[in-house]
């Protein structure tokens, strides 16, 4: 009993030594701050150059005579171009992209059934079109597609004096890399137009016609 009652009082003792400072202060744990990582929005604008390569075949379109179906008319042209684009960016594998582009100079014809003469004439074209556009991330590069509907509208100013356009799908494909968090460079192929069998507004002839474009440009995203 006695033995008892010395561990009893040691223990008293113990406590009354551990508390005899006065209050206790609880131990408050420390949090660390939380860095917030800036955002950048969604939105990007671009400016880039694009070379323009088109092509119209005109075929004879007129059962009975000995010349029908035979090319009567072959023409390439070139033109250099600006491009301006727009779009929005909802996640690293998807963005609704606009893009107009616009020649600038004369354009440069070969006329292929005369020859391969050539000739520069002062010539319009420009095309407006929205894309979705579907993105592969890989590192700084992202690989991606053009896909959606444009209208490419031409018009020369030296006589003949004529216009033209037409519309429907359009698609690409190019590469992009991310310089730092703000910009990126791009390069990519971009088909406006390719349509045969069309007629011919005012000849008796059926038109093979097709427009495309290399551009490379800069975007910032804002």
């Amino acid at each position: 009993m006695k033995k008892i009652t010395f561990s009893l009082i040691s223990i008293l003792s113990l406590s009354g030594l551990s508390f005899g400072g006065g209050n206790v202060v609880p131990i408050v744990p420390v949090e660390e701050p939380i860095v917030e990582t800036p955002v950048n929005s969604a939105f990007y604008v671009g400016l880039g150059y694009s070379y323009l390569s088109s092509n119209r075949t005109a075929k004879l379109n007129k059962p009975g005579d000995p010349r029908h179906g035979q090319v009567v008319k072959d023409t390439d042209s070139n033109a250099d171009n600006i491009l301006l684009q727009v779009g929005y960016q909802f996640n690293p594998y998807l963005a609704l992209e606009g893009r107009y582009t616009f020649s600038v100079g004369d354009h440069s014809l070969t006329h292929n059934h005369l020859g391969g003469i050539k000739e520069d004439v002062d010539i319009d074209i420009s095309n407006m079109a929205l894309y979705i556009k579907p993105m592969y991330p890989i590192g700084d590069f992202s690989i991606y597609g053009l896909l959606g509907y444009g209208k490419v509208e031409r018009e020369r100013h030296e006589e003949p004096y004529r216009s033209w356009d037409g519309s429907g799908f359009q698609w690409g494909a190019g590469v992009q890399y991310a310089i730092g968090d703000d910009f990126s460079v791009f390069v990519d192929y971009t088909r406006w137009y390719d349509e045969e069998g069309e007629p011919h507004e005012r000849l008796p002839r059926l038109l093979d016609t097709d427009f495309s474009v290399l551009s490379v440009g800069i975007s910032y995203r804002f």
